[in-house]
């Protein structure tokens, strides 16, 4: 679920859409949601973290079939200057400007930062 300005979302009432989309996750529990998380879709991956709702998580932990892209280029395909590492309550992978040319660069410094977590990459835009 990439909700951003750059892919034509009004990111402006991104909370209210928290109870269907958590709604959604719930009906299908056989599915993998991936959330990209950055600064811009902050109230939707928030409103499902702090839980409380029907169909969310614990607090601090996202629903089983729900893992984050931490991508703050909002898919752009601009490389990250760091690579935060995985919080306890859910997984993460890794994307932003990653591609053929810097791939083992990122391998080295996502496996660092992932502290013998699993974790995994994308490369979407740089193989199109």
């Amino acid at each position: 679920i990439n909700a951003t300005a750059v892919n034509g979302v009004d990111t402006s009432s991104l909370a209210t859409a928290v109870p269907p989309v958590a709604a959604l996750m719930a009906r299908h529990p056989e599915l993998e949601f991936i959330l990209q998380k950055n600064d811009e879709t902050e109230p939707l991956w928030r409103g499902l973290l702090e839980g409380g709702g029907e169909n969310t998580g614990a607090a601090g932990r996202l629903p089983s079939n729900v893992t984050m892209l931490v991508d703050e280029s909002k898919g752009t395909g601009v490389l990250a200057s760091s690579w935060p590492s995985p919080p306890e309550g859910y997984d993460i992978g890794y994307a932003g400007g990653i591609g053929p040319a810097n791939i083992q660069m990122v391998l080295r410094d996502v496996t660092t930062a992932a502290q013998k977590r699993a974790v995994w990459v994308d490369m979407e835009s740089s193989l199109r």
